[in-house]
């Protein structure tokens, strides 16, 4: 619209002009060799007026007629694509019902409708690994052509993910760390070859990993957690082996969310008695229930061989009153300390109250049993037993 009144005032200041010309009988010579040609100024004007304006609706048209087949192909792989997403669609829905042949022929057909190809390419091989269709899979890897080097880095990672479905794992961290140490920075690779260096118990490789894994927000926290966990767990128990003076040290430098875990703490119990510290491991078992209650850790007093003296009894004890709603738990470690101590009348009466007032457990048979083994009541001791083994 903007042209169209551009192009019409033109016209009318070029009219004006002839108009103002005509009157003073302007005429225009034009000269080309031997011929010439005669004119009036108005009839040029009009003339060269008339070659611009065909001359701009030709251009126009020729835009036009471009544009359109622009449109037009455009319009094709919009079509292109959309058939082949449907296709897709269809090959997914097709393999969850088990429709294998029905679900390749789409993605066959989609591979040549689609822009990208090679991203359908490895949605058939996706298909395939999960149809069961294994010894195929890699066969047809092989066979895709990546046209781009971004492309080569996909399949690359593809083939990584599925030796990773297909529990071959010491083939993926082969490739992983190949791929690691071109891509450094890649959060995904770094997340893979995480997950490999777990599986495997490759822990040297997955301890250099922890400082880029704490920044990588593709992987869960509670994942991360696990995977933490583990590499603690490892760290604790081989330097019990090896260095066990170290032990405290290597418990400082953990992540504190990581040393709050019931399943950390035991493991450090471990590594304290693997190393022969039991009297360490008992102060930081009741340092653990003393800063935050759990039965479950109560239980743990009954791997301790020494004798427990007065003052544990006595803690024990408070923790009864304590906490009520743990009463029980608290009630049979009391006994089992009571039975290390050689106090079996005490543990006789605290287990045969438990018994009469809760479920009877394995734990609690097996405390009597002792106990009465302990009194020489072998009878009673061996009816116990056979409680304990009934359970």
């Amino acid at each position: 619209m903007r042209t169209f009144t551009l192009l019409l005032t033109l016209l009318f200041i070029l009219l004006l002009v002839a108009a103002g010309l005509q009157e003073h009988h302007a005429m225009v010579l034009i000269a080309i060799k031997s011929h010439s040609l005669s004119m009036s100024m108005t009839t040029a004007i009009c003339l060269a007026l008339g070659a611009f304006i065909l001359f701009y609706l030709l251009i126009r048209s020729i835009l036009y007629v471009l544009r359109f087949k622009h449109k037009i192909t455009q319009r094709r792989r919009m079509n292109h694509a959309r058939e082949s997403r449907k296709l897709t669609d269809q090959a997914f829905i097709s393999t969850i019902h088990g429709n294998w042949a029905t679900a390749e022929k789409s993605l066959l057909k989609a591979i040549k409708l689609s822009k990208n190809p090679f991203i359908v390419q490895l949605i058939r091989i996706f298909l395939l690994n999960f149809s069961g269709r294994k010894n195929d899979v890699f066969d047809s890897l092989n066979l895709i052509r990546p046209q781009s080097e971004n492309d080569q880095k996909t399949l690359l990672l593809f083939k990584s993910h599925l030796l990773m479905c297909n529990q071959s794992w010491e083939q993926a961290f082969t490739q992983l760390q190949s791929q690691h140490k071109s891509e450094p920075a890649n959060p995904f690779i770094t997340s893979l070859l995480a997950n490999t260096c777990v599986r495997l118990k490759e822990w040297r490789c997955f301890e250099s990993l922890i400082p880029q894994l704490k920044k990588n927000n593709m992987i869960p926290s509670q994942t991360l957690d696990d995977w933490l966990l583990s590499f603690f767990k490892h760290q604790l128990i081989s330097t019990a082996k090896v260095n066990p003076d170290t032990i405290k040290q290597v418990w400082k430098e953990m992540p504190r969310h990581i040393r709050g875990l019931n399943e950390m703490k035991l493991c450090y119990l471990d590594a304290l008695l693997i190393s022969q510290q039991e009297s360490e491991a008992l102060q930081q078992l009741i340092y653990f229930l003393k800063k935050q209650w759990e039965p479950s850790l109560l239980m743990q007093l009954r791997r301790f061989e020494s004798s427990p003296d007065e003052s544990l009894l006595v803690q024990v004890d408070k923790w009864i009153q304590k906490h009520p709603s743990s009463k029980n738990e608290c009630s049979l470690a009391l006994a089992m300390l009571c039975i290390q101590a050689g106090r079996f009348a005490r543990a006789k009466e605290i287990l045969l109250s438990l018994e009469s007032h809760s479920d009877p457990s394995e734990t609690l048979f097996l405390s009597l049993a002792k106990v009465y083994s302990g009194e020489k009541n072998f009878e009673k001791a061996v009816l116990y037993y056979e409680k304990a083994r009934s359970i």
